[in-house]
Parts: structure tokens; sequence; C-alpha cells
């Protein structure tokens, strides 16, 4: 009988080992992709709120849907918590020039200027949970027209 208890005992630690382990190894290698695109020729991003897990990184497929013939170029810029004026200043005083601004050290990650009808994927590696704001940097898209959304990571 005490040989048998042993065995269980033994058994059980095992199955707990083995479950969490399993559980942390599909934690661990979550895989998130967020999908955000223009509404069509608007100065605008189809969600305005998103919100999504935290995981250490997050893929975000970027498509620009203004029509081919629109000439109208997006992007978007994931920016660190309550940073949004920042990047606006700096970005007005850089002359709009994204080479210069992709180095901000308030934006976490951002796509090229997007022709119409092309897509970009992006990994973001956000510090933590929170809200992140993202952004258009086109002129005039994010700082006047505000072209911008939350990306509330929890």
């Amino acid at each position: 009988m005490v040989k048998f208890k042993i065995q269980c005992k033994n058994l059980a630690f095992f199955l707990c080992c083995l479950l969490g382990s399993t559980i942390l190894r599909a934690e661990d290698s979550r895989h998130i992709e967020i999908r955000l695109s223009t509404q069509g020729n608007d100065i605008a991003f189809d969600k305005k709120y998103i919100e999504e897990a935290y995981a250490p990184e997050i893929k975000i497929k970027f498509v620009n849907k203004a029509l081919r013939g629109s000439q109208i170029l997006h992007n978007i810029a994931i920016l660190k918590p309550g940073e949004v004026e920042a990047v606006i200043h700096d970005m007005q005083k850089l002359g709009y020039d994204l080479e210069k601004l992709k180095q901000h050290k308030s934006i976490l990650v951002m796509t090229q200027a997007l022709d119409p009808e092309v897509a970009e994927i992006v990994t973001l590696r956000a510090p933590g949970k929170g809200y992140y704001p993202y952004i258009c940097l086109m002129a005039g898209h994010g700082d006047i027209l505000e072209m911008r959304g939350i990306l509330h990571l929890k």
C-alpha cells in the first residue's frame, strides 16, 4: 500500500510537471497577427481601437486599401504610450521625412510609406501591457486629419 501511494504521488508530480511545461510552451510560442488597413480613399484606418492579449512579438499586417490610381500613400507607426504629440512635433520639425523619423525614440515600429493596394508586415516588440497609439505619419494624415488609433495589449 505504501509503495502504491509513493508511485501515485510520483505519477501525479510527473503529470503536473508535464502539463505545466506544455502550458508554458504553448503560451511562450503564442503567435499573434493583427490586420489593419485603410478605408479605401478615406484618410482613416479601418479600426480605431484594437484589443489583443499581450505577447512578446506581434505581427502587424498593414494594407493601404486606397484605390490604385489615387496615389494616396499611407503608413503606420506604433508609438510608446503618451508620445503622440512628441512624435507629431518632431515629424513636422523634420519636414515629414520618414527616413529621419524612423529612428525616433518613441516609435516602436513603423512601415514604409505604402502605395495603394500594397501591404507590409512589421513585428512589434512591445515592452509590456498597455495602450499603444498608432498613427499615419504621412503629411497631414495623423497630425491634422487625426488618422490614429489605439492598440490595447492586455
